[in-house]
């Protein structure tokens, strides 16, 4: 059964563990951190946990003829391949066999099988115990869980357009430009236009600082040098990269909930909102860890500065385990050593700002709009794969993603120049006009 909470004191006391499906994370570490024998990489995968199908296992045992956890599978037969007489069946469960039908389709499909393969499964059941099951049914039934994705193999669909579109093809839906919303015209004759264009429609969050609130904050942050203030020369939006998550998170109690979230499209991090819209720190480093990596980096977050003794004392770690995980966070840039006394203690490298999962009000504050807009600046591509997305996701919770989106965040670029002809560039962010040093180098780089 799904337990309600797994106690890793009483694990630790087993000698032979078989763990199925888990969904919890919290579930997972126990298990995975007092299973009896050594997990290959492959076996301790938290995806791999959590995606294991009906009849099938993780077996870790304390004998020494198995040094290794293994994966068993079970599976109820359909075919017969003995050559012997077929028994006759006096009752068969549809809905049992279909079941059963169904396992054996996604284990085929996990195992990339051609669709023949899967096709064959049924013709067997239907064969073997008199039933009408139709493959195709079975599929869309499996798709629609979201077990399966080859709904362009079964019923060929053309997939729709990506949001972001070429101006040339906005012709063919006149309606569309309704919701498109022109930028302010530049002042040629004052400031230098800007130096690049790449002009399209694409989601972008709202901001409040307009181009002229934006001359104004612009002429504010000017230096001056022997008496003579920096010029102007340039002004120009630029959008910054964001993957706007839609999701279904499923909390331990109560239903589940449809929510969304953003990642910042370059280095990975959350944006949160603490005050001001944010990013965490170290979230990104954080999801791309193993399992054991991750669970003892999160124990060195929680507990300020422990000995080498006190981490043998409160997590059960044997001395080669520790030194194992301490080496390769270390050799990561996440941790460091600190000599205490006599003691020596081992804490983060970095100020870590994260949250404690979807619930956190740092993400929950977070409210932003989305409008189609003229992108008439540099808009930056973004670097984040929708693997770095997915482990993001499973590291807050148990959560079903259901879409992803490219959308921009706006900023502006004021380029200055003094009478030397040197120039300066500053980034403000597009809601308080207020210099944005976080993301400057980012910007700049890409420019």
């Amino acid at each position: 059964q799904q337990p309600s909470a797994i106690d890793s004191r009483i694990l630790s006391q087993v000698d032979l563990l078989i763990c199925h499906k888990l969904v919890y994370q919290d579930d997972i570490k126990a298990v995975l951190q007092r299973m009896p024998s050594e997990i290959p990489n492959k076996l301790s995968d938290f995806r791999f946990i959590r995606s294991l199908p009906i009849g099938s296992a993780i077996i870790g045992d304390k004998e020494e003829s198995t040094s290794r956890a293994f994966l068993i599978s079970v599976r109820p037969r359909i075919s017969q391949h003995e050559g012997r007489e077929r028994q006759p069946m006096l009752e068969i469960d549809p809905e049992l066999m279909k079941t059963n039908v169904k396992n054996l389709i996604l284990e085929k499909y996990r195992q990339k099988r051609p669709l023949a393969e899967m096709e064959e499964v049924v013709n067997i059941a239907n064969q073997e115990y008199k039933l009408k099951f139709s493959f195709e049914d079975i599929i869309e039934e499996l798709r629609l869980d979201g077990e399966f994705d080859v709904k362009e193999e079964v019923k060929p669909k053309p997939e729709p357009k990506p949001v972001v579109l070429d101006i040339p093809m906005i012709d063919e839906e006149e309606d569309s430009l309704e919701e498109v919303e022109l930028i302010d015209e530049y002042e040629p004759e004052q400031i230098r236009e800007a130096a690049f264009r790449g002009i399209r429609i694409a989601p972008v969050i709202s901001s409040e600082i307009s181009y002229d609130e934006m001359k104004e904050i612009a002429a504010k942050n000017k230096k001056k040098i022997s008496f003579r203030s920096e010029d102007i020369k340039e002004i120009s939006p630029i959008y910054y990269p964001l993957t706007m998550v839609f999701f279904d998170y499923m909390p331990k109690k109560g239903s589940y909930k449809s929510m969304s979230c953003f990642f910042d499209g370059i280095t990975g991090e959350l944006l949160i909102w603490d005050g001001k819209i944010s990013r965490t720190v170290g979230f990104s480093e954080i999801y791309k860890l193993k399992p054991d990596d991750k669970w003892f980096l999160d124990y060195l977050i929680d507990r300020e500065n422990p000995t080498l003794s006190d981490i043998k004392k409160e997590t059960g770690l044997t001395p080669r385990k520790t030194h194992s995980l301490i080496s390769s966070l270390e050799s990561k840039g996440l941790i460091e050593y600190k000599q205490d006394g006599g003691n020596l203690s081992v804490r983060p490298k970095i100020k870590f700002k994260l949250v404690r999962g979807f619930d956190d009000k740092k993400l929950k504050k977070l409210n932003l709009s989305l409008m189609n807009k003229e992108i008439s600046g540099k808009a930056i591509e973004s670097l984040i794969s929708k693997n770095d997305v997915s482990r993001g996701i499973e590291t807050l919770g148990n959560a079903k993603i259901w879409r992803t989106e490219e959308v921009y965040l706006p900023y502006w670029l004021v380029v200055y120049q003094n009478s030397k002809g040197k120039e300066r560039r500053e980034v403000f962010d597009a809601f308080r006009g207020k210099k944005d040093d976080h993301i400057k180098d980012i910007v700049l780089l890409r420019l």
